[in-house]
Parts: C-alpha cells; sequence; structure tokens
C-alpha cells in the first residue's frame, strides 16, 4: 500500500505531462501571433455558439493563432461557465455553491484586440451565412460551429441563466437533500456515482441507494475502476447498490418526492426521494429515435436543415445543403482557413471539439436523401 502511495503521484504526474507539454508550446506559439494579427473594418466571422468546455477550449486555441481578416463571435446564454464536475457535491454540501460558476472575463482580457467578440444571447435559428438571435439580432458567419452539448436535468442541469439564480437552485437542492432520510439515486454514471457518495459522506446517517441498469457501474470506464468504486461505495461508504435494475421513471420529475420504484422482481420500494440522474439529451433521443454527431462544423450553406422530430429550440431554418464537415472538424477549419488564408494559417488546432450535435438516426438530410456525415 505505500508503495503505490508513492507510485500515484509519478503515475499522475506521467498523464499530466503531456497535456502541459502541448500548453506551453501553444502559449509559445501564440507569443509571434499576439504581434502579428491586426484587426481589419471588415472581418470575417467565426461564430461558436456555446461557452461550455468545447466552446471555450476552441475559443482559447483560436484566439492565439487566428489569422488577420478573421475574428470570433462567441455566443453564449449563461452569464458563467457552469462547472458541472462539481455540482453534484455542491447540491449536497452548504456554502460551496457559489464556487461552481466561473467568469468567462478572463479570456476577453488576455485576447489580443479585435479577435473576439463575446455576445449575450441565445441563437433561436441557424440560416445560410447567419444566424438569429432571441433578440432579432443577426450574425453573419464564415465558418459556424455548434458547441451546445447536451442537458442534464437538475441537480447538474440548472434552469437559470444567472449565477445568483442558479445559486438559489443547488440551495433549494441541497434543503431537499437535507430533509429526506431514505434517497434513491437513479442512474450509476459518474454524475450518480458521485452524487451517492457525496450524499453519504455528507450525511452518513442516511439511507442512500443507487440504482443502475447495468452489471457494473461507470460503463465508460474501466474494469479495475469499476469494481475499486463499487467495493467503495459498499464497504466504505456503506451505500446500497442494486444493479441491473431499471425502475420505471415515466411521470415523474427528475427529483420526485416520496416516490414508489418496482424493481425486476415485482417488489415495490418507496422513497423519500428519488432522484434520476439521466441526461434530457438522452431523453430526446429515446423518445425521438434520434442519434449524434460528436462533431458539427460548417461553412456559410453547409448547415443542418429543418428536423420536425426535434424540439422547437434545437431546429434550424431550412437550407438546401447538408453538413459538409463532421468528425475532424478542426483539421478542416485548418485546411479551410490555409486555402483563403495561405500566408498565414493558424499554427495550432484542437484534433477533436466535443460539441454535440442532433442529427436523424439515418443521418439524413433534404436535399440529398441518404447523404452520411462521415
Amino acid at each position: 500500500m505505500a508503495n503505490q502511495r508513492f507510485i500515484l503521484p509519478f503515475k499522475i504526474l506521467a498523464l499530466l505531462l503531456p497535456s502541459l507539454g502541448k500548453i506551453i508550446i501553444q502559449r509559445v506559439l501564440g507569443i509571434p501571433h499576439s504581434l502579428t494579427y491586426r484587426a481589419t473594418l471588415s472581418p470575417k466571422n467565426i461564430v461558436i455558439i456555446g461557452g461550455s468546455f468545447s466552446g471555450i477550449s476552441l475559443v482559447q486555441r483560436l484566439v492565439r493563432c487566428l489569422p488577420s481578416g478573421y475574428r470570433i463571435v462567441w455566443i453564449e446564454r449563461n452569464s458563467h461557465l457552469h462547472y458541472l464536475f462539481a455540482f453534484p457535491r455542491f447540491s449536497v454540501v452548504p456554502g460551496l455553491e457559489q464556487l461552481g460558476f466561473i467568469p468567462y472575463d478572463g479570456i476577453e482580457k488576455n485576447a489580443v484586440q479585435g479577435i473576439l467578440v463575446r455576445k449575450r444571447g441565445e441563437v433561436v435559428s441557424v440560416e445560410e451565412g447567419e444566424v438569429v438571435l432571441e433578440t432579432g439580432e443577426r450574425v453573419g458567419y464564415e465558418f459556424l460551429v455548434v458547441a451546445t452539448g447536451s442537458t442534464q436535468a437538475g441537480p447538474v442541469g440548472l434552469l437559470s441563466k444567472e449565477r445568483l439564480g442558479g445559486c438559489q437552485e443547488l440551495r433549494e437542492v441541497q434543503e431537499v437533500i437535507g430533509m429526506s432520510e431514505k434517497i434513491a439515486v437513479v442512474g450509476g454514471g459518474a454524475v450518480g456515482v458521485e452524487l451517492a457518495s457525496d450524499i453519504k459522506d455528507f450525511y452518513p446517517e442516511k439511507d442512500v441507494t443507487l440504482v443502475h441498469s447495468r452489471g457494473q457501474l461507470l460503463n465508460q470506464f474501466g474494469r479495475r475502476l469499476q469494481d475499486y468504486v463499487l467495493e467503495f461505495l459498499r464497504e466504505k461508504l456503506h451505500v446500497r447498490v442494486l444493479l441491473n435494475e431499471r425502475p420505471d421513471m415515466s411521470g415523474e420529475e427528475n427529483m420526485a418526492r416520496s416516490p414508489t420504484l418496482t424493481f425486476s422482481d415485482g417488489s415495490e420500494e418507496k422513497f423519500d426521494l428519488v432522484v434520476s440522474i439521466l441526461s434530457l439529451f438522452d431523453l430526446v433521443m429515446r423518445n425521438a429515435g434520434l442519434t449524434t454527431v460528436n462533431i458539427m462544423l460548417g461553412s456559410r450553406s453547409n448547415v443542418p436543415a429543418n428536423n420536425p422530430t426535434l424540439p422547437s429550440s434545437l431546429r434550424f431554418s431550412p437550407v438546401p445543403s447538408p453538413p459538409a464537415m463532421t468528425a475532424s472538424s478542426s483539421t478542416l477549419l485548418y485546411k479551410s482557413l490555409r486555402q483563403t488564408h495561405p500566408t498565414h494559417s493558424p499554427p495550432l488546432l484542437p484534433s477533436l471539439l466535443s460539441a454535440t450535435l442532433l442529427t436523424t438516426a439515418a443521418h439524413t438530410w433534404p436535399g440529398q436523401p441518404g447523404s452520411k456525415p462521415k
């Protein structure tokens, strides 16, 4: 055990060094860019919709390498970055909720003058060559990046777009959890595991049950971590873990008070509180028969057509062409900028954007039946 504790810091360092090295290289290569970039009167816009982790990552990279003649227009509806990874903990422990909201100002302060414009608002329509905000303002684009991500139900996903409102929502969840003695968390992914363990850690006297539909927790992680987490929950925290169970949550809110869950053997059990950790994105996908494309980046007319099965907030205005750029979109953006501005190409662009876009299950777009993004 002592040897493992001694080796662990070196393993962590070995994992971090490559990323730190890339960041240092990007910063160094960004120095000449900061000296050579010049704002122009009529720049071509690269519009980025979304200010969560994927959107921020792309903005941070582009402000260090975008050639003169282009600028970034960054559109985000929230006042602050929601640091979602900490929300389960902040939903349980009082007094920390304000730390989960991070201002965007630092990125603008460190950017070269004229390279970045941040707009607070919500895009209601994407049309050929421009996006339309809820205020009616139209923003033209040469390239468009949709990095809106997925939507989680509470307590991870918040309704408020302001920091104060978000803090109040988290405090309300804290109050409900504090008042409940018998709690079930449905969903054994990373969020469900964290929420169940945080509740039991902060309130060891509470009866906490974690329910998961698969045969192991944390499906997207390795077996060693899965086994370790399961043993820790059961043996150390004394969380009751039920695997291969999919209780019917239809008709229930994501935080249901005094519900009764029915399990696979027909038994029923009543809880003071049941928290369902299932992304609203997954619910939309499940109900509409949709699938995902991990990345969508288009230029001018290459934006998705309207899909009547999507919620109105996710529909785009009809255009004739299907999206031309998916998968390694940052590489395509690099190539496009290189062709249009060969003397000043961005030195480094991210190889992957964790943006999310809804398409039909068959990836079929009007105008070109059967076309499938590669």
